[in-house]
């Protein structure tokens, strides 16, 4: 869908209104006249915006916050598919979120996927490191970020998985050089369980991580 343009926000009196304040059948009649809609029908809002409205511009249905000051509309939102969420809302704050959070695992899991299979000890040694970079910028990236409270716990846990396997693949990497096969092993084992472990914790999440072909 083409990016619906902003409505412009303007501070005119709207016709209608009562004593109470800006109505809901007065800002309809605001939507109409302002944005052009054909149809405009709206409901108490949430999150600060005083009414959700939806409007309709040709065959295309969509949805408005607006904010009102008294008898005045003060500002409002762009035009938003039907049910999206309200700029500064909770549900907002937790889309946002997650794009953010899935961005960045996604960018750990391309690079991952572009490491390819060693060919000598040399080039285990050096390929882990790669690794070990892309896990400690996908950790540095999520203690950046804040997110909603409900999901704090969980952030925490990936980062937590992320830190163990940078551990495992520079245990790995020691031991490469020691020549130590059992130390080895076990590396690779502690890093197997840990990705599983950041696989698991971003499904809770609900994050979206994908690795992104060139």
């Amino acid at each position: 869908m083409r990016k619906a343009a902003v409505l412009l926000v303007v501070t005119l009196v709207a016709a209608g209104c009562g004593a109470g304040g800006l109505s809901a059948g007065a800002t309809e009649l605001y939507l109409k006249s302002a944005g052009g809609f054909a149809e405009a029908h709206c409901l108490p809002g949430t999150d600060g915006w005083k009414y959700l409205c939806t409007v309709r511009r040709a065959r295309r249905v969509y949805e408005v916050g607006v904010k009102v000051h008294g008898k005045r509309v003060q500002e409002t939102t762009g035009l938003l598919p039907v049910g999206s969420a309200l700029p500064g809302s909770a549900k907002a704050v937790a889309e946002t979120f997650l794009a953010r959070a899935s961005a960045i695992c996604s960018r750990r899991m391309t690079i991952v996927a572009g490491i390819p299979h060693p060919r000598n000890v040399y080039a285990a040694y050096r390929l882990m490191g790669a690794y070990v970079q892309a896990e400690r910028e996908e950790a540095e990236s999520l203690r950046r970020l804040d997110p909603p409270s409900d999901r704090a716990e969980g952030v925490r846990h990936l980062i937590s998985a992320s830190d163990r396997a940078v551990a495992a693949a520079e245990g790995y990497r020691a031991a490469l050089l020691r020549r130590d096969r059992r130390g080895v092993a076990r590396a690779l084992a502690a890093r197997a369980a840990a990705a599983a472990d950041e696989a698991q914790v971003a499904r809770e999440l609900g994050l979206r991580c994908v690795a992104v072909s060139p």
